[in-house]
């Protein structure tokens, strides 16, 4: 597109979204955060949720059941939106404009951060969903309006395209949920403007007041766990947690790229054996995943166990649904464990991992996975979908504090799945008391040098005793 129309495009969104914040100051309102907790700490949903799918009653009855059922459909549409931006951007820095479907001008093609998109989108359409259903809840997440404006005309552009494309992929015309049932109402109203978009962004700071999640509830969104991998076209996941009371009581993680692990096995497939060879790429991660497998979505609320489902984003051949209930691998000899660290040198001591792993003969001479995001806590909560013990040793550069949307809704899952996340002295982690950053409390306490996470039980006892003796 020439550049005159280029900027006729831009010039003309801010405009709009100009005119409408003077005359339509109901588009955003939807989004205006009422500070006043309800009675008891515990909120009504705005709107009732249509009714539970089978999958979310596979558990027992729960007095988190709307919440599951919302957060988990919202989480598969935003993971859905996110793997779509992450194609998108993969065409795009192969100059393949001809394979993009849209058509014509892509905002994405302009210098927008492809990311930094994602992480916006998704945030907005999480928690826009969350506080129409919710409104007396709080939020914790990464990104703010301030972050998007001084991103560039370009970036912002391309998210109001990406948030009203996916909002509109979910309106009742949309046609009705995979499964043949009606889904429940995703809130989407108001995010066709700019104000709209800011105003949700802008919930994500609502959780930070001092006290607040150690006494209500708060959503914990990290819109995109896994930067790095969303931009090698890798693994990547949508993960969230709600924490009553500062406990974290359930957690879903929306794992595009990841191909169901239990499915995986069954075709011979062992974490970490193959490369990922989607669009051409040779890349080591955690499972391989072609593009029409379905992808992982991973939920437990607390005291109701662990379950995995297929995420359905690769079409109909690899359709949504098929929960099934989730267990940590069985302890055998450690020569079988499974070993899970992050992608990145830069993001763990892989040294230290190595050490411990020598003393202990963990894996025997089978390498590390190595992945982004918190698709490792989903691997390790259904025991690599092949019944395998496993561990993951975070052990970032001193001085590092852990963000709480890195733990959040993996430690959830873990733990219902009947495995453990501490830190390196073998302390749960602890949400209720978090340190300050920026005036808020979107980290953990500093005390916490790394963390473990792993199957459980001696594996876990002997981890930590090595640790010490090598640290």
């Amino acid at each position: 597109m020439p550049s005159l129309r280029r900027a006729g495009v831009i010039m003309l969104i801010f405009a709009r979204a100009a005119a409408l914040a003077r005359t339509a100051p109901a588009a955003a309102s939807r989004h205006r955060f009422d500070p006043s907790p309800s009675p008891g700490g515990r909120v009504t949903a705005r709107r009732t949720c249509s009714r539970l799918r089978a999958a979310t009653s596979v558990s027992s009855p729960s007095m988190y059941s709307a919440e599951l059922e919302l957060a988990r459909e919202v989480v598969l549409h935003a993971s859905a939106a996110a793997r779509a931006l992450q194609g998108r951007a993969l065409v795009v820095q192969k100059d393949d404009e001809s394979a993009i479907s849209s058509g014509g001008y892509d905002p994405l093609q302009d210098g927008a951060n492809p990311v930094t998109v994602a992480d916006f989108t998704v945030q907005c359409l999480v928690l826009s969903a969350l506080h129409e259903a919710f409104p007396g809840d709080r939020f914790i997440a990464e990104e703010t309006s301030a972050q998007l404006l001084a991103s560039g005309e370009a970036t912002v552009a391309a998210t109001l395209a990406a948030v009203r494309a996916a909002a509109a992929e979910a309106s009742p015309a949309a046609g009705p949920a995979a499964g043949g049932s009606e889904g429940p109402h995703l809130g989407f109203e108001g995010l066709e403007t700019l104000e709209g978009v800011c105003a949700a962004l802008d919930l994500g700071a609502t959780g930070l007041s001092e006290g607040w999640s150690k006494a209500h509830r708060t959503w914990v969104l990290d819109p995109i766990d896994g930067t790095k991998g969303f931009v090698r076209g890798d693994q990547f996941a949508v993960a969230l947690a709600l924490l009553d009371q500062g406990s974290p009581v359930l957690g879903i993680l929306g794992c595009p790229n990841l191909a169901p692990p239990d499915e995986a096995a069954a075709q011979g497939r062992e974490p970490g054996a193959a490369a990922n060879k989607r669009r051409g790429a040779e890349r080591p991660t955690g499972c391989v995943k072609d593009d029409d497998e379905a992808g992982s979505l991973f939920w437990a609320v607390k005291g109701h166990g662990a379950y995995l489902e297929n995420l359905g984003v690769g079409g109909e051949a690899s359709p949504r649904g098929g929960a099934r209930r989730i267990s940590v691998g069985q302890q055998r000899s450690y020569r079988s464990v499974v070993r899970l660290e992050a992608f990145e040198a830069a993001h763990s001591n892989f040294g230290a991992a190595q050490a411990v792993a020598r003393a202990l003969d963990l894996g025997g001479d089978r390498e590390p996975v190595r992945m982004d995001g918190q698709g490792k806590y989903g691997l390790i909560a259904c025991g690599a979908g092949a019944d395998l013990p496993c561990v993951l040793l975070r052990l970032p550069r001193p001085g590092y504090v852990e963000c709480i949307w890195d733990h959040a809704a993996g430690g959830v899952i873990v733990a219902e799945a009947g495995g453990r996340a501490t830190d390196l002295e073998g302390r749960p982690l602890n949400f209720s008391e978090m340190a300050d950053d920026s005036g808020g409390g979107a980290k953990l306490s500093p005390g916490v040098r790394g963390v473990v996470v792993s199957s459980g039980d001696k594996l876990h006892a002997d981890v930590l005793e090595a640790l010490r003796r090598d640290l």
